[in-house]
């Protein structure tokens, strides 16, 4: 029987914070090839389905939300990203390229349970 995975971290930014506490966030887009896509990818997308994920306002903020991953996609060129997927992550496209450029873009769907026990 295989351990639980441990839950993904995600730092994020107030204004990104907050929204995902208000519900109107619940997809982040991260660049492929950094720590924490290669967190996900590396047992394949599908065993992230289920798995915890805390969201952390700031490297040191104290805030924590919990949250399931519910989905996890990678598109080759924010060209690919659905507007639909756009708007759940609550950026423009015109903003997700000057984030990602021609990077791959790792996209996780969350489905946040509320703030974290302590926060």
């Amino acid at each position: 029987m295989s351990k639980p995975m441990k839950p993904v971290y995600l730092v994020v930014k107030k204004r990104w914070f907050d929204l995902y506490a208000e519900g109107k966030k619940t997809v982040e887009l991260r660049r492929m090839g950094t720590w924490v896509t290669a967190q996900i990818t590396r047992y394949g997308l599908e065993a992230n389905i289920g798995r915890e994920v805390r969201i952390r306002l700031g490297y040191r903020g104290q805030e924590e939300l919990r949250g399931i991953i519910r989905d996890v996609k990678i598109y080759p060129l924010v060209e690919a990203i659905p507007d639909e997927v756009l708007r759940m992550a609550c950026v423009s496209r015109i903003e997700a390229a000057d984030m990602f450029g021609d990077d791959p873009v790792l996209a996780i769907f969350i489905e946040v349970i509320g703030y974290a026990q302590g926060s």
